[in-house]
């Protein structure tokens, strides 16, 4: 109980109350959380901290990814699940902060990407650089790769002609006259 009341000392705000023998590991969990959220606003005075908008953390300044093209910042954790999720739906990432259309460049994602993720990005990038026109994918089953049609033509192996004929046809039904 003494240990508890000093413990109770070094909060600012601290309250008490009883609870069933079956919560006690849930309360010491939830001890544990706010003891550990204390401790890490306690820094040294040398270090700084940054409050992450998107997690509302408190972290020191070096753990965080600054958006080059916009100057927005947020921690590593928080970009790199926001990056991730972005490839995952196949969309290219942009900058987290709303309203903001910077996209992220891989040279700074690679400081806190996988190189699987990495590779999607490269993947991603080369598919939004194919103008929606001219968007192909390989007939091959076992591939289906996005390319486009210019590409396609230079290898005529990997695409039939009969397709392409049916891609130009599709493009010219999208074509309309002008009055």
């Amino acid at each position: 109980m003494d240990q508890l009341n000093l413990l109770r000392k070094s909060f600012t705000y601290c309250e008490h109350s009883l609870i069933a023998c079956k919560d006690v590991k849930f309360a010491f969990k939830l001890a544990r959380e706010a003891i550990s959220s204390q401790k890490s606003k306690v820094v040294s005075s040398q270090e700084e901290l940054e409050n992450c908008v998107i997690c509302l953390d408190d972290k020191s300044i070096d753990q965080f990814f600054l958006v080059e093209s916009c100057t927005h910042r947020y921690c590593y954790s928080c970009v790199k699940q926001h990056v991730e999720v972005k490839l995952h739906s196949g969309v290219l990432p942009k900058c987290p902060h709303e309203g903001c259309g910077n996209e992220l460049r891989i040279e700074s994602c690679e400081k806190f990407l996988t190189p699987k993720f990495i590779e999607m990005m490269r993947q991603r990038l080369k598919e939004d650089s194919i103008p929606v026109t001219d968007k192909v994918y390989c007939p091959n089953p076992r591939c289906s790769t996005l390319m486009s049609t210019k590409k396609a033509l230079r290898h005529p192996e990997i695409i039939s002609t009969k397709l392409l004929n049916w891609k130009l046809r599709a493009m010219r039904s999208y074509i309309v006259p002008e009055i």
